[in-house]
């Protein structure tokens, strides 16, 4: 096989890929629901009833979206959606206090939240310190809330830009010009533009 068609196949497996995550990817309602539908077809019978009980009858399709619903009501978790790459940027995400300020970001709130959604309370003190700050009122998340979170944090965490740089604000800053001459930051086109024209 020459070495020009590899490239190629190469090219083209790499295309097709990234179509796939364009359709996924975009995310606002459209591609949180399409991550709770993912999730769902990968659940039992069984355990697809225990979360619509546990979820007041709901699935992971309707509640896909909850967590960014409720930041109006709970402005504690708007951090949690993201983790700050270092700069220059790496193939490796790192949590410390730099990219993750006081435990509050994306990775370490999906473990938090995996953890109450097991049962683990032995780690109790570090769920304490994510929930709780001099700047919040202490809170109590329910078994349910942990898992809507993580139906949406694990969504969030598909978001190329939920994992970027302070910088430039996780693309807000940075414009892009679209062929119909409108301009709009590379964040919202990601977030809000490329699902709805797929």
């Amino acid at each position: 096989m020459s070495k020009i068609f590899r490239v190629r196949k190469i090219l083209c497996r790499c295309v097709l890929m990234m179509m796939v995550v364009v359709m996924v990817n975009g995310w606002d309602v459209d591609g949180h629901e399409a991550v709770g539908m993912v999730a769902m077809s990968a659940l039992d019978g069984r355990a697809s009833n225990q979360l619509k009980r546990l979820l007041q009858g709901k699935d992971a399709v309707e509640d896909a979206g909850w967590a960014h619903k409720a930041e109006s009501a709970i402005p504690w978790s708007k951090p949690l959606h993201f983790i700050q790459q270092p700069e220059p940027f790496s193939n490796t995400l790192v949590i410390n206090d730099i990219t993750c300020p006081d435990g509050q970001c994306l990775l370490e709130a999906i473990k938090i939240f995996y953890d109450q959604a097991k049962g683990d309370t032995s780690k109790s003190s570090q769920k304490d310190r994510l929930m709780r700050s001099a700047t919040r009122l202490p809170v109590q998340v329910t078994d349910a809330d942990a898992v809507r979170f993580l139906i949406n944090l694990i969504g969030d965490m598909h978001q190329p830009l939920h994992e970027g740089s302070l910088t430039d604000d996780f693309g807000r800053k940075t414009l892009v010009a679209l062929p119909n001459g409108s301009v709009m930051s590379l964040y919202e086109l990601w977030d809000h533009d490329i699902i709805q024209s797929t």
